[in-house]
């Protein structure tokens, strides 16, 4: 199954809204603070983060499509939604 430009773009900004829930959002800081040493930094990075991210995405998008697309909606309009609120 190939992707859209426009789902691409999708997709994109679902991991970027995946990748800061993980790293910077106040809801997930009990799970960063409970991280080891050694995951803290992992926890905090969103580079590290948007990586591994993405790979799983792309797996979702091989596997089960319809299902991740919703899910990838949804991300989006909260990453966009949350990029404009902090401006």
């Amino acid at each position: 199954m190939t992707h859209s430009f426009w789902w691409l773009i999708v997709d994109a900004l679902a991991v970027y809204r995946l990748a800061i829930l993980i790293t910077k959002d106040s809801i997930t800081q009990p799970i960063r603070d409970a991280a080891g040493e050694r995951m803290v930094l992992f926890l905090t990075c969103p580079w590290c983060v948007g990586i591994w991210i993405a790979g799983a995405i792309v797996v979702l998008t091989r596997f089960v499509p319809s299902a991740w697309q919703y899910a990838a909606f949804a991300l989006a309009l909260s990453g966009v939604t949350g990029f404009l609120a902090e401006r």
